[in-house]
């Protein structure tokens, strides 16, 4: 399953007070950076393939850039696109392949329904990022320490020898 989460949406929806128009551009730079590193280590945590999309700014580049962090992938637009008809497309281009497109858009939600795609509201994704996690939390510390210390190993070999040589052994 492919995850592709409306960044911005997202951001905004963490923090309203980014979308203030006395905001300047450092807090939103920083908080888009945090976001990143945190659903970075999330999703590769998890094993998730999520693909988080930005409205481009740069003037130059005629194309969508993409890139890696740990887990995550981290789309930007080209300059004149919104991440909104971006992630359209994806949800249009890809109609059978299992993805779903988050986000509290509801207009954009409703376009991607409308192509065939699924959808998921951002608060519901985090729900579902917090019960994976809490799930894998309880199964690691589930997880039976299987290293055998030099104890356990003592006594498995004096077991070991003493059904190999009979209680006799001992004696000798």
């Amino acid at each position: 399953m492919q995850y592709w989460v409306d960044g911005y949406n997202l951001l905004f929806r963490l923090d309203p007070a980014l979308l203030q128009p006395t905001c300047s551009r450092r807090p939103l730079e920083a908080k888009r950076r945090s976001i990143i590193q945190q659903l970075s280590e999330v999703t590769e945590l998890l094993g998730l393939r999520v693909i988080l999309v930005f409205d481009g700014a740069e003037e130059n580049i005629p194309y969508a850039t993409r890139h890696f962090q740990d887990g995550l992938e981290i789309v930007y637009t080209i300059k004149n696109q919104t991440a909104d008809l971006y992630l359209l497309d994806i949800a249009t281009r890809n109609k059978k392949s299992p993805l779903t497109i988050v986000t509290s858009d509801r207009a954009l939600a409703k376009q991607c329904r409308h192509v065939g795609a699924k959808t998921l509201e951002l608060e519901s994704f985090l729900i579902v990022l917090n019960q994976k996690l809490k799930a894998q939390s309880v199964r690691s510390h589930k997880k039976k320490d299987t290293r055998t210390t030099s104890r356990d190993f003592n006594r498995y070999l004096a077991i070991f020898e003493e059904r190999l040589f009979g209680k006799s052994h001992e004696s000798d």
